[in-house]
């Protein structure tokens, strides 16, 4: 007698796989507490546009329909757990036109640790690598039919990976390498001017924001060489990627067209993001387009040889990701992250402990970037990052949400203390040191424009800067509570000394105050002594509360 299990066929068995994969990941996405990024991604999804300072809208998109459909985590993460249900959809149909799916597929996806974070934890990574396995889809399709349809649809696909994240590009870049004559296919590059004409409305927010996304993702990145960077990665990746997985692509003889695209995109997107590490820290999941085309040629490679060394190889994988997700939902055991900190649980017990000295007033987070919306999500109360001298800044920033602040009373959460702040131990074990501060003005967000060249003098060198005031309030340029005034500040950097300081060049009085949607132009000195060779100078202004800020572009001195 035959049990229902086995009356069902490999299709039904999929399907009934994706089910729970799908139900598994809703657990997992009810009960485990938002991330430090997904916190700021909830934050994206309040104001929906066409573009944010660090990504595309798309996860914004996608947040803000699950919030709108459940609350809590569950709604944050719900339509990227369907969507990669969804994937897993698309997966399983081009297998099953080379066989019949075999229970080693089940295997690689419960035990590859990218691929299980990204189906519940939300990054941009999580459509664009859904949205991938749709274009790959089609892509086979195409290749075996060149049909304008399947074209059709892969353009759409590859213009919901831009949207997702840019490292969709290198999809694409791959599959061409692969197979050149796709430039010379009508219907492929008909494909491509899909892409580019639904793109257009994020390429025009890009140029009304001074391509801030770009220049951020291409330079703001960037950081001086560091060996631990170059040594990290391959471990790293070794470990994500899984072990019995990730040297299949480097060894498997690639048997057609789709097949080989899958290996140049491995291959390729591994060795680019090796050579990436040379500028600057390389984050586990910015390999994670690989994901897709790693199962389906490991799937296929384990099908025929070595499924013993596969088992052996998946095994230990299997039980570290299940422990991973019974850690993160369940807190199954004691363990702290970093610095005796649980980053990963009580973060609602922490927002409750600073909502308990700041009531219903704002939250000032300095230089916490997901910090501040974690808070804005546990407590239910406005808040804000503040980033001061540092060349990076935040959708805060492009939304001039500081300026909603102005003139209420709110509690200053420092990065770091010092002798004007109050320590408080939160529940979570992160210590904060706060500041209340009453009837809040600051000058984070203020434009600083240099209107003529520095002219030397006996003391140093005599500027004329604008002050421009973009808000419907007066800049008043008042003491803080601690007695102290705003200052304009000077930030500059020389090579040849090799030295970044900032240093205050004109106390700023009430007699210098700026009229709502006006400026003002006025005179400081740099005292520049014993500085030599090419500088470069920007404006801010220090507070002496919060961290002194850049407000202007740099200009070569």
């Amino acid at each position: 007698m035959k049990t229902p299990f086995k009356a069902m066929t490999p299709k039904q068995i999929g399907f009934g796989f994706i089910a729970f994969y799908f139900l598994l990941n809703i657990f997992q996405a009810t009960f485990t507490q938002l991330t430090s990024d997904e916190g700021y991604y909830w934050y994206l999804s309040t104001h929906l546009d066409w573009g944010y300072y660090d990504h595309p809208p798309m996860l914004g998109v996608l947040i803000y329909i699950g919030r709108h459909l459940f609350s809590g985590e569950l709604g944050v993460r719900f339509v990227n757990v369907a969507l990669m249900s969804v994937a897993l959809v698309f997966l399983f149909r081009l297998l099953e036109k080379s066989g019949k799916l075999q229970s080693h597929l089940y295997l690689i996806i419960l035990s590859l640790p990218l691929f299980n974070y990204i189906s519940i934890v939300v990054f941009p990574d999580t459509p664009l690598v859904a949205f991938s396995m749709i274009y790959l889809y089609f892509y086979k399709k195409f290749i075996e039919k060149k049909d304008f349809v399947s074209a059709l649809i892969m353009g759409i696909a590859l213009s919901a990976m831009l949207y997702s994240k840019y490292h969709a590009v290198l999809m694409v870049f791959f599959v061409v390498l692969s197979n050149p004559a796709l430039l010379r296919n009508k219907k492929f590059l008909v494909s491509l001017f899909i892409t580019a004409l639904l793109f257009l409305p994020h390429l025009y927010w890009q140029y009304a924001h001074d391509f801030v996304t770009v220049r951020y993702q291409l330079f703001g990145r960037s950081n001086a060489f560091d060996i631990n960077f170059v040594t990290e990665y391959p471990s790293v990746q070794f470990l994500v990627l899984a072990p019995a997985l990730v040297f299949v692509p480097f060894v498997y003889k690639t048997k057609d067209l789709f097949e080989r695209a899958l290996k140049f995109i491995v291959i390729g997107t591994i060795v680019f993001f090796g050579a990436a590490t040379l500028k600057g820290y390389v984050q586990f999941h910015w390999t994670s387009i690989v994901l897709f085309p790693i199962i389906i040629l490991g799937y296929t490679y384990f099908t025929t040889k070595k499924k013993k060394l596969f088992v052996w190889l998946s095994i230990p994988l299997l039980l570290f990701v299940f422990f991973l997700r019974a850690y993160l939902a369940l807190k199954i055991l004691p363990v702290n992250t970093f610095n005796h900190v649980d980053y990963f649980h009580g973060r609602d017990v922490w927002a409750h402990d600073i909502k308990t000295i700041a009531g219903d007033n704002p939250v000032v987070f300095e230089h916490q970037l997901r910090e501040a919306p974690l808070y804005g999500f546990y407590a239910e109360e406005p808040s804000i990052a503040i980033y001061g001298n540092d060349d990076k800044k935040t959708q805060y920033q492009i939304w001039n949400v500081e300026d909603q602040f102005q003139g209420k009373d709110v509690v200053i959460i420092k990065d770091g203390g010092n002798k004007k702040c109050i320590k408080l131990a939160t529940g979570m074990g992160k210590d904060v040191y706060y500041i209340s501060c009453p009837h809040f003005s600051s000058y984070q967000n203020i434009r600083v424009n240099l209107k003529s060249a520095p002219m030397p003098i006996d003391s140093g060198y005599r500027v004329t800067v604008e002050i421009v005031n973009h808000r419907n309030k007066a800049l008043l340029f008042e003491k803080n509570k601690f007695g102290d005034g705003p200052a304009l500040v000077c930030n500059c950097s020389s090579v040849a000394l090799k030295k970044d300081t900032t240093f205050a060049i004109r106390l700023m009085t009430p007699q210098d105050s700026v009229a709502p949607f006006s400026s003002r132009t006025i005179e400081a000195i740099i005292p520049f002594k014993g500085w030599v060779g090419n500088k470069s100078i920007a404006f801010g202004f220090d507070d002496f509360i919060l961290q002194s800020s850049i407000n202007s572009k740099k200009y070569s001195f």
